[in-house]
């Protein structure tokens, strides 16, 4: 047996120990808890970055809750602004979301750096970009 495979093993039988030792917080404060069916997870597969997720009906997409004197960080989106009931799909559809972005910024830089400078500075950017190792390494200054 690998020690991975023991380790794993003796990590279930504390778990195990510990929950049959310690009462659950939830059981000792006399709290029925069972999980919200808003929450059970669908298949996030084929998320899109037109797919903007929901905006969280509690505080209309803002985060924020206004009371009388301050204002709150929602209690229902946790001050996302989304509805969460698909949290899967938020995080695929924001990590689309960042890709596109830095795939924009890095064209716009390119082109930035185009519009510039002029085809010798680049070409000459470009040899010393290729040889800064070598000069470093084997150039003695002699």
């Amino acid at each position: 047996m690998e020690s991975s495979e023991i380790k794993r093993i003796q990590l279930i039988e504390r778990q195990n120990r510990r929950n049959a030792e310690s009462e659950s917080i939830l059981d000792s404060l006399g709290l029925d808890y069972q999980p919200s069916e808003h929450l059970i997870l669908e298949s996030a597969d084929n998320v899109t970055l037109e797919d903007k997720p929901a905006k969280c009906k509690e505080c209309s997409g803002k985060g924020k809750v206004k009371s009388l004197f301050s204002e709150y960080e929602c209690f229902s989106c946790f001050g996302i602004g989304y509805d969460l009931s698909d949290p899967v799909r938020i995080m695929k559809w924001q990590q689309l979301c960042m890709s596109w972005s830095k795939t924009k910024i890095r064209k716009l830089e390119r082109d930035l750096h185009i519009a510039t400078t002029t085809e010798a500075e680049r070409m000459e950017q470009g040899m010393n970009e290729f040889y800064k190792d070598i000069k470093k390494n084997h150039f003695r200054g002699d």
